[in-house]
Formats: structure tokens, sequence, C-alpha cells
């Protein structure tokens, strides 16, 4: 195989552009999921998710601060098992079933039926939303 400078080249800018790109789409995510998370959690782990919303001191079990996820995980953010947590598929006590109001049908992948007053979500917008929020948690810490 008869590589040339040239090939090279496009190669490393693909790559180049590639990570470029892909960093842009993951920063995009990160802002979605603050807002998300602002919107959605914060109540209860607090604005930065340092455990420290307005509503802790009425929870049973104190909301935990997400900005030691990877502190507790030994340095590394567990994306799957918080993903894991955030669609159910790995239960949280703290946050009840999937039928309570904390979670509602914000980040239920299953079907739910539709009332009139209710706009029907994708499992793809479902998705989106959950990494969106993963992806600003593990810029927490």
């Amino acid at each position: 195989m008869n590589v040339t400078a040239s090939t090279i080249f496009r190669a490393s800018v693909f790559l180049v552009s590639s990570i470029v790109i892909g960093n842009a789409a993951l920063a995009q995510d990160a802002i979605v999921g603050q807002a998300e998370f602002k919107m959605h959690c914060a109540a209860c782990h607090g604005m930065e998710g340092r455990g420290d919303g307005p509503i802790g001191p009425l929870l049973k079990t104190p909301a935990p601060n997400l900005a030691l996820i990877a502190e507790r995980n030994g340095g590394k953010f567990p994306f799957q098992k918080v993903y894991e947590i955030i669609d159910g598929s790995s239960a949280l006590a703290a946050h009840g079933t999937r039928d309570m109001p904390l979670w509602g049908v914000r980040y239920r992948k299953e079907p739910m039926p539709v009332t009139p007053d209710q706009v029907s979500v994708t499992n793809a917008e479902v998705e989106q939303r959950i990494l969106s929020l993963v992806y600003y948690l593990g810029t927490l810490q």
C-alpha cells in the first residue's frame, strides 16, 4: 500500500475535525443537560448538584452531592451507571418508583398513554434528554 503525504494529511484533518466536532457536540449536550438539570433535578440536588437543593431538608434520604460521583467511583465517572439510574434500568430507592411525579414521563422510554393535554415523546427524545443530563453531570466532576 502506497501512503502519500497527502493521504496522511487528509486523514489527520478528518481525525482532528471529528474530535473538534465531537467535542462541540458534547459541549452542546452538556449545555442542554444543564438546563434539564436545573428544571428537573436542582430542587433536590441543588443548582450545582451538591445535594443542597431547597427541597433537601424535606427529604427522608438526603440528596447526594452529584459533583462527587467520580470521586466515589475511584476517580472515574461511571457514565453507563449514571445513565441507567436516570433511565430507571438501575433502581435507586431514594428516587422511588418510575410512576412517581419526580420522574413522570420525562425520562421514561416505555410507551405511556397520552392524554389530549400531553405531547407524545419518542424514545429518541427521552434518550437525548438523559444523555444530555449525564454529559452535564460529567462536567460537575
